[in-house]
């Protein structure tokens, strides 16, 4: 699959997860909610691997830095829910957004990734678009506001990280579905850990809406779009993959418009332009 399709199927999946993880906050702890997700995304790439006769088996040492990705996206899933328990979905993307920031830095640092003139002019105009779309949630600032914007900079900090581990495992060789298959297993683990740790305990939720939301952000949001993130990341780079962070708070907004009733405003309007824009300055050319 290309670049382009890859591109649209991780940014449409991810747009709209911001919502489902709504649906997943109440009766159930947050961690609890991340362990039951993975634990059905782990067995569904688990079965995937067979279907595709895809050996998974790994050294003791690739399996350390398949750890080690677990850790990151577990710290990146459970900050993000608490995010949300706090702020609205939208404002969670915003900060989210740091992301891209963060794949240029680590990318730079850690695999030597050229930051071009026009990488770095796209980015700026896509992080300035997103600025302009929500200051107004930014401008109404609340103490509570606080704690989900920091626990939003930390899961986007985690997820960059993550990043870096899967370019690692992507150049030693190990398949997609290998890397997915393990730190999934190893979120849920982690996850598990953490209920008890954080003071919580496993509880479940039959409500349709809560079921609903578990399975799409399990088999969607996490087997279907992670597969086509990491397949992205591995064309075209992560600091160039890393602008799905900053697309999907404008389809989160769109969602928000469809199904809420949202009102545009003139700033939505400059947002998107702006976003747009930097998206089409960034992918202008193929990654050398």
């Amino acid at each position: 699959m290309n670049s382009i399709a890859l591109f649209i199927i991780a940014s449409l999946i991810w747009g709209t997860t911001w919502i489902a993880i709504t649906f997943q906050l109440g009766e159930v702890a947050p961690e609890a909610s991340v362990s039951y997700r993975f634990a059905i995304a782990s067995i569904g790439m688990l079965l995937i691997a067979k279907w595709q006769r895809v050996d998974i088996r790994v050294s003791w040492r690739a399996q350390l830095w398949m750890m080690l990705l677990g850790l990151f996206y577990t710290v990146n899933y459970i900050s993000v829910y608490r995010a949300e328990a706090e702020i609205s979905s939208g404002l969670v993307a915003v900060a989210g957004s740091g992301i891209l920031f963060f794949n240029i830095v680590l990318s730079r640092v850690l695999f030597g990734y050229l930051i071009t003139r026009q990488l770095a002019i796209g980015s700026l105009l896509g992080l300035a678009g997103i600025a302009v779309l929500f200051a107004p949630d930014l401008i109404a600032f609340e103490p509570r506001y606080a704690i989900g914007v920091s626990f939003a900079i930390v899961a986007a900090l985690a997820a960059s990280s993550a990043n870096m581990v899967a370019v690692k495992n992507g150049n030693a060789g190990h398949s997609i579905i290998t890397t997915n298959v393990w730190w999934m297993i190893w979120c849920t683990v982690f996850t598990a850990i953490a209920v008890p740790l954080t003071g919580n305990s496993f509880s479940f939720s039959w409500e349709p809406s809560y079921l609903a939301s578990l399975f799409y952000l399990a088999i969607f949001g996490s087997i279907v779009a992670f597969t086509s993130y990491l397949s992205l990341m591995k064309n075209v780079g992560p600091s160039k993959a890393g602008y799905i962070a900053v697309i999907t708070p404008v389809l989160a907004l769109l969602i928000s418009t469809l199904f809420e009733g949202l009102v545009w405003k003139s700033t939505d309007y400059i947002g998107v332009l702006l976003i747009i824009i930097g998206q089409m300055v960034i992918f202008k050319r193929k990654t050398k």
